[in-house]
């Protein structure tokens, strides 16, 4: 469980129930469609992932322990099959993704209001809105600086970059094309 903040497994693929649901790709749905599709998964989640227990519990439990003595005898029949099920097998053998890598996973596998939430549990929610914006205007306050002053001037391409990129926005709002468009000597 401390892999996924994924609430359950073992549905149908986003991409098959959309085609099964709406006959197109998912990429060609709407928002209010995708997150039909989304409704729909949770709907065929095979297993259920509660995080807060730190367990996994059948999507078909039945809540009743079968009469044992044993310590070990905590799960229902349903809860217990689980672990048979090849799908859930395969999931568990996914390695999980390096820390420094699990930025790259999906939006859409991220639990974003679960996140938020604990943010303002902790009393951070502000502090990392304050954080991000403050960041990036700082940064590029502190590279504007940097320009002016000439620290950058071996740096051509970047320099060249930021130029090529403004002069396209312009020339985009002015309604011109790209053609004929003069690019700085640094990408020649």
């Amino acid at each position: 469980l401390a892999r996924t903040g994924v609430p359950g497994g073992g549905a149908p693929s986003r991409t098959a129930i959309a085609r099964a649901m709406f006959s197109r790709d998912l990429a060609d749905l709407s928002s209010v469609e995708k997150r039909h599709v989304r409704n729909a998964e949770a709907q065929q989640f095979r297993w259920l992932n509660r995080h807060g227990v730190q367990a996994v519990f059948s999507r078909s439990c039945t809540k009743m322990v079968p009469n044992s003595s044993s310590p070990q005898a905590q799960t229902c029949l349903a809860c217990h099959s689980v672990a048979a099920l090849k799908i859930f097998k395969n999931a568990l053998r996914v390695p999980p993704p390096l820390p420094e890598n699990q930025k790259f996973v999906p939006h859409s596998y991220r639990e974003k209001e679960l996140g938020e939430l604990y943010l303002r549990y902790h009393g951070l929610s502000d502090l990392v809105k304050k954080v991000r914006y403050h960041s990036f205007s700082c940064m590029l306050g502190d590279f504007a600086r940097g320009v002016l002053n000439g620290q950058y001037k071996d740096q051509e391409v970047l320099l060249g970059a930021v130029q090529a990129t403004i002069t396209t926005k312009q020339r985009e709002a002015k309604g011109k094309q790209m053609r004929n468009m003069i690019y700085p000597a640094a990408f020649d």
